[in-house]
């Protein structure tokens, strides 16, 4: 899925409190959750899918994960 998330005040890049948000609304509000930004992400359109490869955020909650790229 293709999301276009908004960036903050005078950023150029996605605040991660942005992006947790809106992956968590995707993983149906996980009680125990993982979650780690592996690089900036300067553009505010992301794809979000389950397959790893090469990713730049992750979020992982039971035996499920959502990649960000």
């Amino acid at each position: 899925m293709i999301l276009r998330l908004p960036f903050l005040g005078e950023r150029n890049y996605l605040q991660g409190t942005t992006l947790l948000r809106a992956l968590l609304s995707y993983a149906d509000n996980p009680l125990n959750f993982s979650f780690k930004i592996e690089k900036v992400i300067r553009s505010n359109q992301v794809e979000v899918s389950e397959c790893s490869g090469e990713h730049s955020a992750s979020l992982a909650f039971g035996k499920r994960s959502l990649f960000v790229r």
